[in-house]
């Protein structure tokens, strides 16, 4: 698809004609094609910005006329330039959907092509009830032994019995209250229930004073609440600590990066967006993170994340969880 010229053909082939009396302009209008007049049995096609859904087209005598009286663009002031540009900002699946109906004619609208390809936004309806807090992993005593005191592990497994298991889900790291030590050690427990592959996490907790000096950066963080990128790179210096792991830190304990919650970005999770399975154009902004660069795109991943939330009534904390589970295994 080249979408300069689907662009240029949908300015040269398409008007806008008309508004819905019911939305606030300019959310909803009518696209007709430039050689028809404007009446009510023109048939045109619908957009709702709020949606970002492109309708078949429709007559303004029909069904709109009724229920959605529609005003001539003659009647209302708005720069056209504005909202051809808001248009071309729609999603890619959207744009081809238009440019179809600038190219075919519409009495054949039942023979719509489907235009494949995964969108982020065509599974919020399932993202909303997915039950993130309730996420849980069971852990064995017995894979911390050596990495933290006897007695900790008592308290943490509440058994002496060196075959305990426990499971910890993120409502309980929500509302841990705990020290600050106890607090890691548990996050970490869920994270990686097994210590992870490699040595970072032993690295972490037994090597020199590499826990003890973590625990005093982050204890400042804790205790403001917010921080900057420039607060990161220092706290990643600790032997044993990774982005995946400092942000499972900054996510249990809410603590905002740049104004936005911090949330979970792990290997999966990166994969997941870089892999280019999700057309979504919000989500073409990181094909190009890697588990190197993460650093960089952290604190836009997190604002990504929290304005899709916030436009599709879900948590962003859903959206990380689908990307995690269901990234990488999903296909058009």
């Amino acid at each position: 698809m080249n979408q300069n010229n689907m662009i240029q053909n949908l300015q040269a082939n398409l008007k806008i004609i008309a508004f819905d009396n019911s939305s606030n302009i300019p959310y909803k209008f009518y696209l007709s094609r430039k050689s028809d007049e404007y009446r009510d049995i023109t048939k045109a096609i619908l957009i709702d910005f709020n949606r970002n859904i492109v309708y078949p087209p429709q007559f303004l005598g029909s069904y709109s006329a009724r229920w959605c009286p529609v005003i001539h663009i003659s009647e209302l002031k708005f720069n056209e330039a504005d909202l051809w540009k808001k248009i071309f900002e729609m999603e890619e699946r959207e744009l081809m959907l238009l440019d179809w109906y600038s190219t075919n004619e519409w009495d054949n609208e039942q023979n719509l092509p489907d235009f494949k390809g995964l969108y982020l936004s065509d599974f919020m309806a399932y993202i909303g009830h997915i039950p993130y807090r309730q996420q849980a992993f069971n852990v064995k005593r017995m894979h911390w032994k050596g990495l933290a005191s006897p007695d900790l592990l008592s308290q943490i497994f509440e058994s002496l019995d060196e075959n305990a298991a426990a499971t910890i889900s993120r409502n309980d790291l929500f509302n841990d209250q705990s020290s600050l030590e106890t607090f890691i050690l548990k996050v970490l427990m869920w994270g990686y229930p097994t210590k992870g592959r490699g040595n970072n996490i032993r690295d972490f907790l037994t090597k020199e004073d590499h826990f003890k000096t973590f625990i005093q950066k982050f204890s400042g963080i804790n205790q403001m609440r917010h921080i900057s990128d420039n607060n990161l790179q220092p706290i990643l210096n600790t032997r044993g600590i990774k982005l995946s792991t400092l942000s499972k830190f900054l996510y249990f304990k809410k603590i905002n990066l740049n104004g936005y919650p911090s949330m979970m970005l792990d290997q999966r999770v990166i994969t997941a967006l870089n892999s280019g399975r999700f057309r979504d154009k919000v989500l073409q902004q990181f094909k190009n993170i890697s588990y190197n660069n993460a650093i960089k795109y952290y604190s836009l991943y997190n604002q990504t994340l929290f304005e899709l939330a916030k436009k599709h009534n879900v948590k962003p904390d859903q959206i990380e969880l689908f990307l995690f589970i269901h990234g990488l295994n999903l296909k058009a």
